[in-house]
């Protein structure tokens, strides 16, 4: 039975992609398609709003299909008009068997990032520990609510997890994850990776799984996943400092 005309979003590189290569979002193509007609080898049927061509997908040597459909499709194509094209890096995590929960939502969209005072400060939190976090600092974050867009959903988590306003932000890349357990099961999602600076500095956490949040002068060394941030931390604490410094002679 036809199930009429869907869109999908191609992620290709026009070289080998490696599990930590950028993928630069040029290379984001929509494509529609016509179910009636065989798509089973996958390949375009009725290229429809795309940035290149089918001739640039046969230089393609590997293709991620990201399942955006509806709402997910939404929230990327909001970042790109608010925020431009963020590269998208594609990556595996592994993880203990029975991390992934069967209540996760598919292809979550998850936004966190760092936040900096104006002196060049950093607010990172901890959570509870029945919150099924290691004891660990991290930057706020967590996943995007029903119909709200990724700069929502980060304000919101931002407000709850430190008690914070945010201002100004920038998206510097999406990472297209999933977690992978030994037994080959496998979650799907995407994090948008922000930067902002904060209206206020007093911390107030309002969450049921934080326990604590707090200004760091740099990144400490048992941050939770402080390979991603240390160059947003490094371009851009220097980059809102010399911002705060042009404001504050105006």
């Amino acid at each position: 039975m036809p199930f009429g005309i869907f869109t999908i979003f191609v992620i290709a590189s026009a070289s080998r992609i490696r599990s930590s290569e950028v993928i630069p979002a040029d290379f984001i193509a929509s494509y529609t398609f016509d179910a009636r007609s065989d798509v089973s080898s996958g390949m375009p049927l009725s290229p429809s709003n795309r940035r290149g061509s089918p001739e640039d997908l046969n230089k393609v040597s590997s293709v991620f299909i990201l399942p955006m459909t509806g709402a997910c499709k939404d929230v990327l194509a909001d970042l790109i008009t608010k925020f431009g094209r963020p590269p998208i890096i594609p990556r595996t995590i592994p993880v203990d068997a029975g991390k992934i929960k069967e209540e996760w939502k598919v292809a979550a969209w998850v936004a966190g990032g760092l936040v900096f005072d104006d002196t060049g400060r950093v607010a990172l939190v901890k959570h509870r520990a029945d919150s099924g976090w290691e004891d660990v600092w991290v930057p706020p974050g967590g996943t995007l609510e029903d119909g709200e867009t990724a700069d929502e959903g980060f304000r919101r988590e931002v407000r709850e997890e430190t008690g914070l306003e945010v201002e100004e932000l920038h998206v510097t890349r999406i990472f297209n994850n999933a977690y992978a357990e030994p037994g080959g099961k496998r979650y799907p999602f995407y994090f948008v990776q922000f930067v902002a600076r904060a209206a206020g500095t007093a911390l107030h956490p309002d969450d049921s799984e934080v326990r604590e949040a707090r200004w760091f002068d740099g990144l400490p060394k048992t941050m939770a996943f402080i390979d991603d941030y240390a160059e947003d931390y490094r371009t851009w604490r220097e980059r809102l400092l010399e911002e705060g410094d042009v404001r504050k002679h105006r």
